[in-house]
């Protein structure tokens, strides 16, 4: 396509700054300084959004049972692995930072010599964070993988926070289809192919993930079962 224009192309265009505000979205991981922030009142914590995500990842896990590190991180990598990334190598400093404020309880063992056989339990302390940084009502619904993260745990929500999660999630999505529909609008004559195709995969992903969205608050609000399993939402799943 003669003199279009592409959303790689080198230079202070105009077209081209608008190609990457609506297009670079799609694969750029949106993060927020206000994730999942400890309130005043919260045992004092100075770590980033991903470790506030870790921490609520193994809380959640230590939920369901017991656990020794090697089986913790199997199950963080095969049950939350598909649709969130964590860094192995700060697996081990969270739990011990758990541990430290009390959140979470180690013991060896009875024979047993080795740390690595060190099991790993939630306290009453670990109970209460957990549902505050699950429940927390300033979490960011723009990045994708801490929305996942979260409603993969939705089953410990109260139902009219896990119904306002995806509200939100909602809205913020809906807002960026009109942007990028607008653009798409605005630009198709003016971009390159390729370009072109990756807005059209953003606006279909957004469109696909709405109904999606929609899907759940429909069964939200009904109090229908999802896939005909009617569960408490406050209690874990049994395996």
């Amino acid at each position: 396509m003669e003199g279009a224009t592409s959303v790689f192309d080198i230079g202070p265009k105009v077209i081209h700054n608008a190609s990457v505000r609506y297009i670079a979205p799609i694969y750029r991981t949106e993060t927020s300084t206000g994730l999942l922030e400890r309130t005043a009142t919260s045992k004092a914590y100075n770590g980033t959004n991903g470790a506030n995500m870790l921490e609520l990842a193994v809380l959640g896990l230590l939920k369901e049972k017991t656990m020794h590190g090697y089986e913790l991180k199997k199950n963080l990598d095969e049950q939350l692995g598909h649709f969130w990334q964590f860094s192995y190598g700060s697996l081990y400093p969270t739990i011990k930072r758990l541990a430290r404020d009390g959140a979470v309880e180690m013991e060896l063992p009875k024979g047993e010599t080795s740390r690595r056989k060190n099991v790993y339990r939630i306290t009453d302390d670990g109970e209460a964070l957990f549902t505050e940084l699950l429940e927390a009502s300033s979490a960011d619904v723009e990045d994708r993988d801490a929305f996942m993260l979260r409603f993969a745990f939705s089953r410990y929500m109260q139902p009219e926070t896990r119904q306002r999660l995806l509200e939100r999630r909602r809205g913020y999505l809906q807002a960026r289809l009109t942007k990028m529909a607008a653009s798409l609008k605005r630009l198709r004559d003016k971009m390159d192919a390729y370009s072109l195709e990756l807005m059209r995969y953003g606006v279909d992903e957004a469109e696909h993930d709405i109904k999606w969205l929609d899907g759940m608050l429909e069964a939200e609000r009904n109090g229908t079962s999802l896939n005909g399993v009617t569960q408490n939402p406050m209690r874990p799943v049994e395996s």
